[in-house]
């Protein structure tokens, strides 16, 4: 029990440490609250929003609700005022947002192309990026791709990429439970060398 406890005390010492640290850097920039709001709201749905068209099991209520909380509790940390009282009402101020504010800007493009190389450089060789990019741009909703000028990929892409994807779920719901983690939490690394 006292074990439990005191890796539990050092989660919750880094997590606010971690806190601290973001409130610090984002503290340098004018960041309005409605854009805070905005972020923190896709931490939350993303995920879920993943999850249910690709996952290999759909989340429990209980556990979209949790992701609330949780990250509810992550804003106020990082004093972000006005947080929806609600799941379904943080839901529909991310709906609202995205209505409202995705438009197109050539700085937009210039993240997203950032974004889309970065995670194809984890997985080819630049010379292959041409090739890999309209793959990632097929696993993005069009009204986003418009907003950050990608280009749309052809319907046969996306029915493709979205049938690979849920090929991969249905292999998975057939796969025992996993009973270790695949996350690197006790390999070293340079910003970690006693793992985490």
């Amino acid at each position: 029990m006292a074990t439990t406890v005191n890796v539990a005390a050092r989660q919750l010492v880094a997590l606010l440490g971690a806190i601290r640290r973001m409130n610090q850097q984002h503290a340098r920039y004018p960041i309005p609250n409605d854009e805070y709001l905005y972020t923190l709201s896709t931490f939350i749905f993303e995920p879920i929003r993943w999850n249910a068209r690709f996952g290999w099991r759909r989340m429990l209520p209980v556990e979209k609700r949790s992701a609330y909380y949780g990250w509810r509790e992550i804003g106020k940390c990082m004093e972000i005022r006005d947080i929806p009282p609600s799941y379904d009402a943080f839901e529909q101020f991310n709906l609202d947002f995205e209505r409202a504010h995705f438009r197109y800007a050539p700085e937009n493009e210039q993240l997203a192309k950032a974004t889309r190389n970065l995670l194809l450089s984890w997985v080819l060789p630049k010379a292959l990026w041409p090739l890999g990019a309209p793959f990632i741009h097929a696993l993005i909703d069009d009204h986003l791709l418009m907003a950050v000028g990608l280009p749309l990929p052809p319907a046969w892409m996306r029915h493709v990429v979205a049938g690979a994807l849920r090929m991969r779920s249905a292999a998975l719901r057939r796969f025992p439970p996993k009973r270790t983690s695949v996350l690197p939490t006790h390999t070293p690394s340079r910003t970690y060398p006693q793992g985490y």
